[in-house]
């Protein structure tokens, strides 16, 4: 099954962005609930091996004002059980997760906002715990050669934890 929500272009005309959820369900994974709250975000609540949760794919808009207004509507949303994948258009962390000349001036606007979210609620960036200290770019601008990780995946500590087994994977070429 598919779900798929769009989002508009953004108000300079440039950029496009939304969301899409692509699964391969089975008899241990069903899909309780669908639901597309904004134009950002694709929710769905799974049931798996007795576990009900929410699974949200998450496109933040690219503009920093509106990337603050989106990251307070994924906050009112948001529980301690939420998995969510995404383009973040920002960065948890400049140093480990932007790689250009002076990482501290990239424009990283609701990268802090993000990680106070997730974190109050116990949720992991699953990939940075994986990397540790190391580089991983999913974008490279090919004019500046700016090389950033923008598109990450989120889980409950509870999952990584877990005897849970789960498979992520994001896609650029979708």
């Amino acid at each position: 099954q598919t779900f798929i929500s769009y989002c508009t272009r953004a108000s300079h005309g440039v950029h496009w962005g939304g969301t899409l959820i692509a699964m391969k369900l089975n008899d241990e994974v069903k899909v309780d609930e669908v639901e597309v709250s904004s134009e950002h975000f694709t929710r769905l609540r799974l049931t798996m091996e007795h576990n009900s949760f929410p699974l949200t794919s998450v496109y933040l808009p690219v503009e920093g004002n509106a990337r603050l207004i989106s990251i307070t509507e994924l906050d009112n949303i948001l529980t301690s059980k939420d998995i969510l994948g995404g383009d973040w258009n920002c960065v948890p962390n400049k140093h480990l997760d932007v790689q250009c000349t002076n990482p501290t001036t990239y424009y990283n606007i609701g990268g802090h906002e993000l990680n106070d979210i997730m974190s109050t609620r116990n949720i992991v960036d699953i990939r940075r715990e994986q990397l540790g200290d190391q580089h991983e770019p999913t974008r490279v601008c090919t004019t500046t050669g700016t090389a950033t990780r923008l598109d990450r995946i989120y889980t409950p500590k509870w999952v990584n934890d877990s005897e849970m087994h789960l498979t992520f994977q994001i896609d650029r070429k979708a």
